[in-house]
C-alpha cells in the first residue's frame, strides 16, 4: 500500500518492481562481502582450524575448542550407530541423510512447523492487513496507519522473544503463542460473523500479531536448527524452509477466494482450528532443546515419536 501510493499512477509499475529490488541487491551485495562459512560445513570438509577460528571470533579460544569437540564427539557416534545398521547411513550428507530411519522424527517436526506456522494465518493477516481492518468498517488511509501499527508491534514482540527464547525455553514459548494465537483468531473470527465493533476486532488482530510473534515466529528458526543430526542439518533446515515458503504461498494465494466463499469470520475459525492442532502436536511430539546438548534432544525426539534411543542404534 505504501509502496504504491509513493509510485501510484499509469506506468510505474517498473519503478515499484525496482523498489522491491533495491533491498534484494543490497543483501546478495552483503552476502558475498561478509557472510563467511558455517563452522559445521567447515568441519565437515576438514577444515577444523578454520572452524576454529571463525567459531572464536563471535566467543573464545576456549568455547570453539568445547564446541569443535562436541561436534567430533557427535559425529562419532552417528558412525558407531551406522556400523550397528549395517553401515552407509553416517556416510549420507544432504538430502540423502533425511532418508535415515533416526532423522525421520525430527524430518516430521521441521516439516510439520513450517507448514504450521504459515497455515496459522499469519502471513494473511501481514498482507492482507489493510483490507481486513477495511472490512471492519475503518477508512482506508486509517487501515494503513493500522497495518504499520501492527507490523511495529511485530517487530517489538519478536525483540521480546530474542529476550525470552533462552530464558523461558523454546517448547514453553510456543506452546503460550499457540494457545494465544487459537483464542485470538476464534475472537476475531467471532468479531467479524457477530459484527462486533471495529476496535475490538483490531485488538483481537494485534493479540494475534504480538502471540505469534513472542513465539512460534522466531522460535521455529530457532528450533529447526537445534534438531537436526549434523549429517543432516543443511538438508532439514533447507527442506523445512522450503515447506513453510510453499505453505506462505498457498496460504496468501487461497486466502481471499475462500474468505469471499465462506465468509472472513469463518476462515479466521479455520486458521484458528490449525492452531489449536498444532498446539496438541507441539505438545505431542516437540521436544525442549534449551541448554540440552544434540544427544539428550534426540533422545527426547525419539521417544516422543515411541522409539527408545537404543532402537535407532540397534
Amino acid at each position: 500500500y505504501l509502496v504504491n501510493m509513493v509510485f501510484s499512477g499509469a506506468g510505474n509499475w517498473r519503478a515499484m518492481i525496482g523498489a522491491g529490488a533495491v533491498p534484494a541487491l543490497v543483501i546478495v551485495a552483503a552476502t558475498l562481502w561478509s557472510l563467511p562459512e558455517s563452522p559445521v560445513w567447515l568441519l565437515t570438509r576438514g577444515r577444523r582450524g578454520q572452524a576454529r577460528r571463525l567459531i572464536a571470533s563471535v566467543t573464545n579460544v576456549a568455547t570453539a575448542d568445547r564446541l569443535i569437540e562436541r561436534f567430533e564427539h557427535r559425529r562419532e557416534t552417528e558412525r558407531r550407530q551406522d556400523d550397528l545398521q549395517g553401515g552407509g547411513a553416517a556416510q549420507r550428507t544432504g538430502s540423502r541423510a533425511l532418508l535415515a530411519a533416526q532423522v525421520r522424527p525430527a524430518l516430521v517436526v521441521g516439516l510439520a512447523l513450517a507448514a504450521l506456522q504459515q497455515f496459522g494465518g499469519i502471513n494473511t493477516i501481514i498482507y492482507y492487513a489493510p483490507t481486513i481492518i477495511e472490512q471492519t468498517g475503518l477508512t482506508a488511509s486509517n487501515a494503513i496507519v493500522y497495518s504499520i501499527a501492527i507490523g511495529v508491534i511485530n517487530l517489538v514482540m519478536t525483540i521480546v522473544a530474542i529476550r525470552a527464547i533462552d530464558r523461558s525455553g523454546r517448547r514453553r514459548l510456543m506452546l503460550f503463542s499457540l494457545a494465544a494465537m487459537t483464542v485470538t483468531m476464534a475472537l476475531l473470527g467471532l468479531a467479524f460473523v457477530a459484527d462486533f465493533s471495529s476496535v475490538l476486532s483490531l485488538v483481537f488482530m494485534v493479540l494475534y500479531i504480538a502471540g505469534y510473534a513472542v513465539g512460534l515466529g522466531p522460535v521455529f528458526w530457532t528450533l529447526i536448527g537445534e534438531i537436526f543430526p549434523p549429517s543432516a542439518h543443511a538438508a532439514g533446515s533447507s527442506a523445512s524452509t522450503a515447506v513453510n515458503w510453499a505453505s506462505n504461498f498457498v496460504v496468501s494465494l487461497v486466502f481471499l477466494p475462500i474468505a469471499h466463499a465462506i465468509g472472513q469470520g469463518e476462515t479466521f475459525w479455520i486458521f484458528g482450528i490449525v492452531s489449536l492442532l498444532g498446539l496438541l502436536f507441539v505438545a505431542r511430539y516437540v521436544p525442549e532443546t534449551k541448554g540440552r546438548d544434540f544427544e539428550e534432544v534426540d533422545a527426547d525426539l525419539q521417544s516422543r515419536f515411541g522409539r527408545r534411543p537404543a532402537e535407532a542404534s540397534r
